[in-house]
């Protein structure tokens, strides 16, 4: 089991118990964080597994978890803005990619 899907169970584990939830537990781990990279350029999850070689459903898995991780304090589900603050506190926003078309693009491929 990957260590993506283990921190998802704690953090589900803890949030039904009313626990506090570590920010260890909601960092990225190094390949979801290339998912959000990549999701942050525009790119779907198609074009993600093929950069990086993985399935999509391995992809799916990766944004589904990191969507968990990021809304740790919240029990709904998150927004796109919600997942560009997320990519911004976790320093996942590429230097050549503009906050606004970060945005944009994460907006686009979610429609």
């Amino acid at each position: 089991m990957g260590e993506g899907v283990l921190r998802a169970r704690e953090i589900a584990r803890r949030r039904l118990r009313g626990l506090p939830i570590p920010d260890a537990l909601t960092a990225p781990t190094p390949q979801q964080a290339e998912c959000v990279r990549l999701r942050m350029r525009g790119m779907s999850n198609q074009e993600i597994a093929a950069t990086l070689w993985i399935s999509g459903k391995t992809v799916e898995s990766h944004m589904r978890n990191v969507r968990l991780a990021a809304s740790a304090g919240t029990p709904t589900s998150i927004g796109p803005i919600d997942m560009v603050v997320y990519a911004l506190m976790h320093d996942l926003v590429p230097v050549d990619c503009p906050l606004g078309e970060a945005l944009n693009a994460y907006v686009q491929r979610k429609r």
